[in-house]
């Protein structure tokens, strides 16, 4: 549904609806909206099917961000994720992958997360997390990705048949249960961390340092 975005007062118990207006580059870029995101210094970040937005609350307006047309590593303008990491980098989910935006210059860093889709539709990214150890987690239309921030090198989790096991691999326990992911949560518990991630069909349950998982149905 496109309804715009619908901020609540609570003190006067009354809604301020926020919708584009084509003649306004100062509106919400598009009535759809995805996600909302407060990072860590209180701004409000809004993805929709028009782009990144940020939130100006004194002046009562939005700032959008698309990438520079004359580039061919930018986003497309549909936005599903947005996260803050530990080192305070802003983490953009669109449907052609993953970027970074770099809030100084306000631009998109195309970040390649090493997989081979079949096709551009599997490229969306959906969800993004953090666990303890600042590994990321991408819940994507193409299963899975970690990225190990002290390595640098990515591991992609799929159903079982769309790639072969490992030496040594232990099927049942290493493939999640769709490649359409909708969610990802780390729960932390001390020094241990366990994800959960929601595909389409299934809630799968991550060991992060054993890599088995867990599938309800």
């Amino acid at each position: 549904m496109e309804r715009g975005l619908w901020h609540y007062d609570q003190a006067n118990e009354s809604f301020t609806v926020f919708k584009n207006d084509p003649g306004n580059p100062q509106s919400l870029s598009h009535n759809q909206v995805n996600v909302l995101y407060r990072d860590k210094q209180g701004v409000m970040w809004i993805g929709t099917k028009g782009g990144l937005n940020k939130y100006d609350p004194e002046n009562k307006h939005f700032i959008s961000y698309k990438p520079d047309p004359s580039t061919v590593d930018g986003p497309e303008n549909q936005v599903y994720a947005i996260f803050e990491d530990k080192m305070g980098t802003l983490w953009i989910g669109t449907s052609d992958g993953v970027f970074e935006f770099d809030r100084r210059h306000e631009n998109f860093i195309y970040f390649n997360l090493g997989r081979n889709e079949p096709s551009e539709e599997y490229r969306r990214v959906t969800s993004i997390a953090q666990d303890n150890i600042s590994n990321l987690w991408f819940g994507t239309w193409w299963g899975i990705v970690k990225y190990e921030a002290v390595t640098h090198r990515t591991q992609h989790y799929l159903p079982f048949g769309l790639r072969s096991p490992s030496a040594g691999e232990d099927p049942p326990k290493t493939y999640i249960s769709n490649i359409f992911i909708e969610s990802v949560i780390p729960s932390v518990s001390g020094s241990n961390t366990v994800i959960w991630v929601a595909a389409q069909w299934g809630l799968n349950r991550i060991d992060p340092e054993s890599g088995i998982i867990e599938i309800s149905l």
